[in-house]
């Protein structure tokens, strides 16, 4: 058999242009870091989402507690004190509407922050003390409102010092003379303000003159009829008393229906009322007498009114 020539292979190299494998793994690099940009931000935007849903929840949430808050300014029982014509301190009831405990930050009379003040829930004899600035042991700054509970809340209006008054009811002087009406305004953490005003009773006073029967044989008494039958309650409030008074007075009223002259309509005698004119004018013989009503109504508010009357000439 006939021998087969040799074979040549011949092994041809393929030349890669300069750069050109730098250029494919720095686009291999590029690539995987825009998908790590990318994955990051998509987790960034996922956690701002996620944190945006859960404040807007929150928030949903809140607005929502704060919406079921309901308390309500019941009632007050201002105390007359030394001083006449001002009160000495204050009494509140309030209630609770919500079915959740409410904390109450804050509480004013008439746009006074009140500094101090007891806390007694109806029907218990627990009283808690709330300070805003105390930091004595047993005090606290805020209290809760149980759901549907009611409670009493007492200050004086003296002025608060942690020394020598820390049972001050008041940051700075201030007076509640009569006539003048009552705000109570309650703050709670939420955010929420409740008050309610009370308005004192307007005091009228109508002065006339008529004779009374004194009695078989005996002359008809000229009397001064006293009438405060105008007056006027606050609001969603009745009247429930009425005091006279007169300055200068005589030492006593001779003739006096009711006696003393309390009530709606009073009769008294002309001839305790003597006036005179300089210069015989003394403290029992003025030329002129005030004639004072005092009425006070169903929230325990008191109104005064004051008109002259020149009494019996003698």
């Amino acid at each position: 058999m006939a021998a087969q020539p040799a074979r040549t292979i011949v092994h041809r190299r393929r030349r890669i242009a300069p750069g050109r494998g730098a250029r494919g793994i720095a686009e291999i690099v590029g690539t995987l870091m825009l998908i790590l940009i990318v994955v990051a931000a998509a987790i960034a935007l996922a956690a701002f989402v996620a944190g945006y849903e859960s404040q807007y929840l929150a928030e949903q949430a809140s607005a929502h507690d704060k919406s079921l808050e309901n308390v309500q300014v019941i009632s007050i029982d201002p105390v007359v004190g030394s001083t006449p014509g001002q009160y000495a301190s204050v009494s509140t009831i309030l209630g609770s509407l919500d079915v959740q405990n409410t904390t109450v930050q804050e509480i004013t009379l008439n746009g006074q922050p009140i500094a101090a003040y007891s806390e007694t829930p109806l029907g218990s004899a627990n009283t808690l003390t709330v300070c805003l600035l105390c930091a004595a042991p047993g005090t606290v700054t805020d209290f809760q409102l149980a759901p549907e509970e009611q409670v009493s809340l007492s200050f004086n209006l003296q002025i608060w010092n942690a020394v020598t008054n820390p049972t001050g009811g008041l940051f700075s002087a201030y007076t509640l003379p009569f006539d003048e009406y009552v705000d109570v305004g309650v703050y709670t953490l939420l955010g929420n303000e409740f008050a309610r005003a009370f308005y004192a009773p307007t005091a009228v006073i109508q002065l006339s003159e008529t004779n009374e029967f004194n009695g078989a044989g005996n002359p008809e008494v000229p009397m001064l009829v006293l009438d405060g039958e105008g007056s006027q309650p606050g609001p969603n409030a009745t009247a429930v008393w009425w005091e006279w008074t007169f300055t200068p007075m005589t030492p006593t009223l001779s003739s006096a229906f009711p006696s003393p002259p309390l009530g709606e309509e009073v009769l008294v005698a002309q001839a305790d009322f003597p006036t005179c004119v300089p210069p015989n004018l003394s403290p029992t013989c003025p030329e002129t007498y005030n004639v004072t009503l005092t009425v006070q109504d169903s929230d325990g508010l008191f109104g005064t009114s004051s008109v002259g009357y020149d009494g019996f000439e003698e």
